[in-house]
C-alpha cells in the first residue's frame, strides 16, 4: 500500500497502515500479518489471505491521521489441487 498526499504524490512515512475486508462478498475472513510498518511511504503485505471464494473482494487500509482508501476488486478462486 502506497501512502499518498491529496495530489497522489508519495509521502515518505514510517507510519503503520492496517487492512481489513471492505467488501466481502462470501463473509471471508482476512488471515496474516495485517498491520505493516511503511518505508519510504510502502507498506508491504506478503502473507494475506481470505478463506473463501468470492467475486468482488476489495481490501481497506487505515493509517492513524489519514484518510483510509479502499482497493480496486479482486476475486478469489479455488486453486489446482497439489501433486
Amino acid at each position: 500500500m502506497l501512502i499518498e498526499d491529496t495530489d497522489g504524490n508519495l509521502v515518505s512515512s514510517t507510519a503503520s497502515v492496517t487492512l481489513a475486508i471492505g467488501t466481502n462478498p462470501s463473509s471471508g475472513i482476512l488471515g496474516g500479518t495485517i498491520t505493516m510498518a511503511a518505508s519510504g511511504g510502502i507498506a508491504t503485505f506478503n502473507n494475506l489471505t481470505i478463506d473463501k471464494p468470492g467475486t468482488g473482494y476489495t481490501l481497506t487500509a487505515a493509517c492513524p491521521g489519514l484518510t483510509g482508501a479502499p482497493s480496486s476488486a479482486f476475486n478469489i478462486t479455488i486453486g489446482a489441487p497439489e501433486n
